[in-house]
């Protein structure tokens, strides 16, 4: 239900009652997790409270996440009901193996209910982010030998389906997970190998919906850290490309976003042309031409930000023209106000910023773009806090929860916890309110003493 505006005000005048004090913040959404009993907010609270020294309490929490989440694993529900817990026991085994705590987290997979559905696929990402996690942490050998085990369990899976607008392949959702493990532990021969075997799927209208191989290849290249090995990736993302289907537009994205990061725009500029331009000055309505849209602007966004960070401002200019959507536009220019701002030139920066600000005032969308996020991180860091809370405004919702709880911590860390803990207003859903507070005041420890301290 959709919170009124009273219960607003009145959560405001809370709010900044203890706004000074990161442990009463925290006690707030540790009640909030009370209240509700979800394991996997239990888990998210822990691990905070792990970043800033609470290991007791930090250890108390995860015992209930486990408790709960063994009994609800183990009730006689329905499948339909037990799926629906499969995503909070990746959650709560990702967090305990974060925390070091690997054999908890292993134990969860054991008691997953084989009749669940996808339950095999499933398994096998929780190994894979448990196992990169272990490397990590230095054991090598143990994580090797899960990532063996969770390749062999993908091999293995079968189930899959086909409707008008998607399509799903457990086996190659599950290997395009392996390959990231296996890049992660420098097993990248085989990592290849298996990207190239990893099957995707179209729907009935014959349009890339699962494009599997190219999320394993955009792992792949992710992890690449020289020149040789993205371009090594690169010839094999080149043999998948399809305009008619969109095939392999996904990790064209990724290979040249890792080709800017390693300093390669010229490159990253030809590697974005494997993605078929859509006509100019055209309403699109085919998803394919739509796709191919968004991953270009996104791709020119940041070649246009790395160009700025490098003073090179006349060029990123001529890059940001490239940018169809509004949204992104604003995200380059905002960035590269920022830039010209820390290289001394304040005039042009305005210039720049008020031009970003004009298109997105303009743009009434921006509530319906994925670029909701960035423009308001984008604000955050650029200190324009009013504008910046007017775009964070736009995401309270589910896909977008992850990017408002980066601008609250992101504002803390500038010294605005009043606008950090606004944000808590935007959303009504408790989970993720819990969340952001947990977030916020961990983050105004983390801050305030560079270390551990007692909350």
């Amino acid at each position: 239900m959709a919170e009124g505006a009273a219960q607003r005000i009145v959560r405001a005048a809370e709010l900044e009652a203890i706004a000074d004090d990161p442990t009463q913040i925290l006690d707030e959404a540790i009640q909030i997790a009370a209240y509700i009993e979800a394991p996997e907010l239990y888990s998210y609270i822990a691990l905070r409270l792990m970043e800033v020294g609470q290991d007791e309490q930090a250890s108390q929490l995860f015992d209930r996440a486990i408790h709960l989440l063994t009994i609800a694993l183990n009730a006689s529900d329905s499948a339909d009901l037990k799926y629906d817990r499969l995503s909070s026991t990746r959650n709560v085994a990702v967090d305990l193996a974060v925390a070091g705590r690997f054999d908890q987290a292993l134990k969860l997979t054991e008691i997953l209910p084989q009749e669940i559905h996808r339950v095999g696929g499933n398994k096998v990402e929780i190994w894979t982010e448990i196992a990169i996690l272990m490397a990590e942490d230095g054991q090598n050998a143990t994580a090797n030998a899960l990532l063996s085990e969770a390749l062999e369990l993908a091999q293995s899976l079968t189930d899959g389906h086909l409707s008008n607008g998607s399509c799903y392949i457990e086996k190659g959702d599950a290997l395009a997970a392996v390959v990231d493990g296996l890049s992660a532990v420098s097993r990248r021969t085989e990592a290849l190998n298996v990207s190239e075997d990893t099957p995707s799927c179209f729907d009935v209208y014959g349009q890339i919906a699962g494009d599997y191989q190219a999320y394993a290849y955009s792992q792949l290249v992710s992890d690449s850290t020289t020149l040789v090995e993205v371009e090594e990736v690169i010839s094999k993302i080149q043999l998948t490309v399809d305009s008619r289907t969109g095939e392999g537009y996904a990790s064209v994205a990724a290979a040249a976003r890792r080709l800017v990061e390693l300093g390669e725009i010229g490159r990253a500029l030809q590697v974005v042309e494997l993605i078929e331009a859509p006509p100019e000055g055209k309403t699109l309505y085919d998803l394919v031409q739509l796709k191919a849209r968004g991953y270009r602007d996104d791709l020119f966004v940041a070649i246009a930000i790395a160009l700025a960070d490098a003073g090179k401002f006349e060029r990123a200019m001529q890059i940001a023209e490239n940018i169809v959507a509004s949204s992104s536009k604003s995200v380059a220019l905002i960035n590269m106000s920022e830039a010209l701002n820390e290289a001394g030139q304040p005039e042009q920066a305005d210039e720049v910023f008020s031009q970003a600000m004009s298109i997105l005032f303009e743009d009434s969308r921006i509530g319906f773009t994925h670029d909701a996020g960035l423009v308001a991180l984008a604000l955050t860091k650029a200190e324009k806090i009013d504008e910046a809370l007017w775009a964070a405004a736009f995401l309270a919702n589910d896909y977008q929860s992850d990017s408002l709880r980066l601008i609250a911590v992101e504002l803390v860390r500038l010294g605005y916890v009043d606008a950090a803990l606004q944000t808590t207003l935007f959303e009504s859903i408790p989970v993720r309110r819990a969340k952001l507070l947990a977030s916020i005041a961990t983050e105004m420890v983390a801050t305030q003493n560079s270390g551990t301290t007692d909350l």
